[in-house]
């Protein structure tokens, strides 16, 4: 990393998500069936998820995290795989505040089909969208929003 480097952006998860998606149509004899497998994946997520967390905090840079955006599935995928994504955006979430991190959570910040060039690929209208969020997010810009506070421990 740059000596000169102020602030940390993490946006680490989606492909750790999408390589799990599979998961979705597996046949399941019941919801505890189900949940364990989830349970197993986000599990694993959580172990390196949280290595990586910690390399970029041991940097001591201010750090910013971002959650996973929904992307622009088709319906009935995208219900499900909604669901699916809250349990990997549990991990981000609980890791950062448990680490006192800002977040920016981009699952409100590419909301409309528009903002996705194909079913999880961004565009340039949810590029920029997710500059802005960013720039804010470190201060760089007006805040237009009042933002949320979480108290953790």
């Amino acid at each position: 990393m740059p000596k000169d480097t102020t602030h940390v952006l993490l946006s680490l998860g989606g492909n750790d998500a999408l390589s799990n998606a599979e998961i979705l149509g597996l046949p399941v004899r019941s919801t505890a069936e189900a949940l364990d497998i989830f349970r197993e994946r986000v599990d694993a997520f959580e172990q390196s998820y949280s290595w990586a967390l910690e390399a970029v905090v041991a940097l001591g840079r201010p750090t910013t995290v971002c959650t996973i955006y929904n992307g622009n599935l088709a319906p009935g995928e995208a219900e499900r795989a909604r669901i699916a994504l809250m349990t990997f955006n549990d991990v981000i979430l609980r890791q950062a505040f448990s680490r006192a991190l800002d977040v920016v959570d981009l699952r409100l910040v590419c909301s409309e089909a528009g903002d996705f060039a194909n079913a999880i690929e961004p565009s340039g209208a949810g590029g920029l969208k997710i500059a802005q969020a960013l720039v804010r997010a470190l201060g760089a810009a007006a805040v237009q929003k009042r933002a949320t506070t979480v108290t953790a421990g």
